[in-house]
């Protein structure tokens, strides 16, 4: 019975793979003598076969359940490099090279249960380093088990740390001297620390921000979340909260009139103004015989689609929609409106009678939504 598990295996992985297929152990079968590390339990050895009764041989995988079973009935301190080696006589075995991965593993089981509170005793250090020696484990290989353990369970532990957005002094203590206990380079300590701050950071901003508007509070959150975290805002991510910031600014605070040559009625006043913009419409006759589309696959106008009708600017007020050029004025009221359709580069009004207008605004054309969905709203109550 030949154990192939990889020493490079996850921390659980290695738990799992010795207390269960490695060497047969079973979990009904109890341990009265080692409570130190009850991990390790004892288990019957294999029987001769008839060929090997015969030949007066034993079965040498019965030489690593001798081994378990010593860690499973005996102090670790107390089990000597000599207790080894009579395994080895007994069984005609090389213990060392034949099962050398067993042997890692015992030393990764041991060291994964030592560190389940997430610290090493005197005790326990002791207890591996005399494992290391009388199994005579392979100095590079026992640091990649340090390694591999090391990293799930401080990853596991930062995780712990910043799942209320506050990396504490007592925590960055704690999670310094964890460090030093898995024996973790700097450089992987720091990666790990940069990777789960990142993503705690990404999944808040990223909630933050589904519904596409920030409100003062959440802002103050997440440039709060920023700076305990140690985070930079990415350039893009900045600009993406200052838009969105605007966005309910538009939507909730008083909106701020603009000055205008277009002549206005009586108590009215302008609240969005875009200059040199592009007044389409669709003709029902073209769209039916070429199945001609108004916008793109990226949501913005055709406007070689569309029948282009004035140049000018278009103006939104406390009262209606108003379009202004030189030659005509043209407007809508707000209770002539249906819905308005957004696109990335414009909109398009829907009225209760005639052709509805669409308006190539360009790269204001959110804000401008925005401030005329609002005022429809409005100038409905």
């Amino acid at each position: 019975m030949e154990l192939t598990a990889q020493v490079m295996l996850k921390a659980e992985e290695h738990v799992h793979i010795m207390e269960e297929y490695a060497i047969g152990m079973t979990h009904s079968m109890k341990n009265t003598e080692n409570m130190k590390y009850p991990i390790f339990k004892q288990v019957p050895l294999i029987e001769q076969s008839l060929m090997q009764r015969l030949l007066k041989q034993q079965p040498e995988d019965n030489a690593i359940l001798e081994v378990n079973n010593l860690l499973a009935t005996t102090d670790i301190q107390n089990i000597s490099e000599s207790d080894i080696k009579s395994i080895s006589q007994r069984y005609k075995v090389n213990l060392v090279n034949k099962f050398s991965l067993n042997l890692e593993e015992f030393y990764a089981v041991l060291l994964n249960y030592a560190l389940n509170d997430k610290h090493l005793s005197k005790d326990e250090v002791n207890d591996l380093e005399h494992l290391k020696t009388i199994f005579q484990l392979d100095a590079k290989n026992i640091s990649q088990i340090h390694l591999n353990i090391g990293k799930d369970i401080y990853q596991t532990s930062f995780e712990e740390a910043v799942a209320d957005g506050i990396l504490t002094k007592d925590e960055l203590s704690f999670l310094e001297n964890l460090e030093a206990t898995l024996q973790l380079p700097k450089e992987i300590a720091d990666k790990i620390s940069l990777s789960v701050r990142e993503t705690f950071f990404d999944k808040s901003y990223q909630k933050v921000i589904e519904d596409d508007r920030i409100t003062p509070d959440e802002e103050r959150e997440i440039l709060a979340l920023s700076k305990n975290l140690n985070i930079k805002i990415s350039r893009t991510d900045k600009s993406t909260l200052e838009r969105l910031k605007a966005y309910w600014a538009y939507e909730n605070l008083e909106l701020t009139t603009i000055a205008t040559d277009t002549k206005l009625q009586k108590n009215e006043v302008c609240y969005f103004l875009e200059q040199d913009i592009n007044w389409y419409e669709e003709r029902e006759a073209l769209k039916k015989k070429y199945a001609y589309s108004k916008i793109n696959e990226r949501k913005e106008i055709i406007a070689s689609n569309l029948k282009f009708m004035e140049k000018g600017d278009v103006l939104f007020t406390n009262k209606r929609i108003l379009f202004s050029n030189s030659e005509k004025t043209a407007s809508i009221t707000y209770d002539k409106i249906i819905t308005v359709s957004a696109f990335k580069d414009g909109l398009e009004v829907d009225k209760l009678t005639g052709r509805s207008p669409i308006y190539k605004i360009g790269a204001n054309s959110d804000i401008a939504v925005i401030i005329l969905r609002r005022l429809m709203k409005e100038n409905s109550l």
